[in-house]
């Protein structure tokens, strides 16, 4: 995107990355929408006469959706790409009731997802690269997977209620994120958002085989949309 005349700030969530926090640990959702609070805010600042894109991707992307409908302060134009709707292998009966109990008496005890590094690209050299980089982890917390789950109930009730232009895409072969969730929510309310759906892409529609194509069409979008 920068190659292209777009300016981009980026961050790691709390418990992410360098930044503080354990691993995969939050206390509520809306903690997160404070980040993101924080980000739009230096974006005007460094960029007062520019529009701003707001951009996430998987859980990043339930978190855009979520801020578009809490935050007094929107951006220009959104992208979110892969949400976290519904997982393609969510947890059984069982296993819920465990973290629904889990949740009450110890919520941030962590837990790994299960996922695999194939699961999020099927790039050459991905898996490697991504085995070896030390600040992914693969886990969560018992209140993280709690209050995604609660917030996504939240976005699902209240999702035609988003104003901003919507670019909303995710690849029908995602191994992560079930697509057909997403489809459905779209078709329920369709509003002023574009919905893609991507053959070959995977879970990263931006780190796959056809990701030029994408970024090519994300440009395309925002020049339209500005």
């Amino acid at each position: 995107l920068t190659a292209r005349n777009i300016s981009v700030l980026a961050f790691d969530y709390r418990g992410h990355g360098r930044s503080a926090g354990k691993h995969g640990v939050i206390r509520h959702f809306d903690d997160l929408l404070k980040d993101v609070t924080l980000l739009h805010e230096k974006a005007k600042e460094l960029f007062p006469s520019i529009p701003v894109i707001l951009y996430g991707h998987s859980l990043g992307a339930t978190i855009v959706l979520s801020y578009l409908l809490k935050s007094p302060s929107l951006p220009d134009l959104a992208i979110a790409t892969s949400p976290w709707l519904q997982l393609n292998k969510p947890p059984g009966k069982f296993v819920l009731s465990l973290i629904k109990t889990g949740n009450r008496i110890a919520p941030f005890v962590t837990f790994k997802t299960g996922l695999h590094s194939s699961d999020f690209s099927t790039l050459d050299g991905f898996s490697e690269k991504r085995e070896k980089d030390e600040l992914v982890h693969n886990r969560i917390s018992l209140r993280f997977f709690s209050e995604v789950e609660k917030e996504v109930q939240w976005i699902e009730s209240h999702f035609s209620e988003i104003e901003t232009p919507l670019l909303l895409m995710q690849g029908v072969d995602d191994r992560i994120m079930n697509v057909a969730a997403t489809r459905k929510l779209y078709d329920r309310f369709p509003g002023q958002i574009n919905y893609i759906e991507w053959e070959h892409s995977g879970h990263q529609l931006h780190n796959s085989e056809r990701s030029g194509e994408v970024i090519d069409f994300i440009i395309d979008w925002i020049k339209e949309g500005i």
